[in-house]
């Protein structure tokens, strides 16, 4: 399994994401699935307690049928070394930070548009930003929480226009090098949370001359290229959509640019692990 975890790490290091059939097995399929029931999901709280405070709070509330399931999960998390794996991807100690449920109706919008985790948003506070990022990039303390690693694991099937979760490869290498620019005060700070905005920060003259001398200009015009799409009328592509079935796994860096595509055909379920450097 060390060398699995080894393959997966390299490859979300590379091009910041892995999508694996079958990640869960059989067996932690059918505990998932008693958990993550629609009828279990529907109007209540989707977010398991993993931290000694929270685990008191859902104590002393006599939600112990909660406090059960979170011990499945994070067994789960234990058996399937979701932590190695993030631990291998940063070369560092990592914990886990949260588990969760996400449950989407049928519907003709997207789950969530373009977008990367760790880029300032219009309207958000400069500070908050860079407090972020220095955690996240650098592995500075902060009260602000680091961006980490992933585990995007599917309940139900998903399909491109039904669910999807899609990724530009290597992009995590672009949102890294541009982020660690403004953080040298070489790139001025902008909003660049969705693909738009971001685009247009990496395709100015000057950042892209010094993003490509980072990172080579062959991967910033790919960039470029995979992303051209957000300037085109229909302001999306399914080119990067990954389709996977009921307990595949998308392991992603939350630097990558991603997005969650519309479940037109039924709802969808999705556990998700994050862990961030300790």
């Amino acid at each position: 399994m060390n060398e699995d975890i080894s393959k997966i790490a390299n490859q979300i290091k590379s091009t910041g994401f892995i999508s694996i059939n079958n990640f869960l097995g059989k067996k932690n399929l059918n505990l998932v699935e008693k958990i993550l029931s629609h009828k279990n999901l529907k109007g209540k709280d989707s977010t398991y307690p993993i931290f000694i405070s929270q685990y008191l709070i859902k104590f002393l509330k006599m939600d112990i049928g909660i406090l059960n399931k979170s011990l499945i999960l994070k067994n789960i998390a234990k058996n399937l070394q979701l932590k190695a794996i993030a631990e291998k991807v940063f070369e560092s100690e990592c914990e886990l930070h949260m588990i969760d449920s996400y449950y989407s109706e049928r519907s003709d919008k997207d789950i969530l548009t373009w977008h990367n985790d760790i880029g300032l948003r219009e309207n958000y506070l400069t500070e908050n930003f860079y407090e972020e990022s220095e955690a996240t990039l650098k592995n500075k303390k902060s009260k602000v929480s680091s961006r980490g690693i992933k585990f995007f694991i599917y309940m139900t099937d998903v399909q491109s226009n039904n669910g999807a979760l899609a990724v530009i490869p290597f992009s995590n290498q672009v949102v890294k090098t541009l982020t660690s620019l403004i953080l040298d005060r070489k790139i001025d700070l902008k909003p660049y949370w969705n693909l738009k905005n971001l685009r247009d920060l990496v395709i100015d003259e000057k950042n892209k001359n010094l993003i490509s001398q980072k990172l080579g200009s062959e991967m910033v015009e790919s960039f470029l290229h995979n992303t051209d799409f957000i300037n085109q009328e229909r302001k999306d592509s399914n080119a990067f959509d990954l389709e996977m079935q009921k307990g595949s796994a998308v392991i992603f860096d939350e630097l990558c640019v991603h997005r969650g595509a519309a479940p037109k055909h039924n709802s969808r379920i999705v556990l998700r692990y994050l862990y961030r450097r300790k």
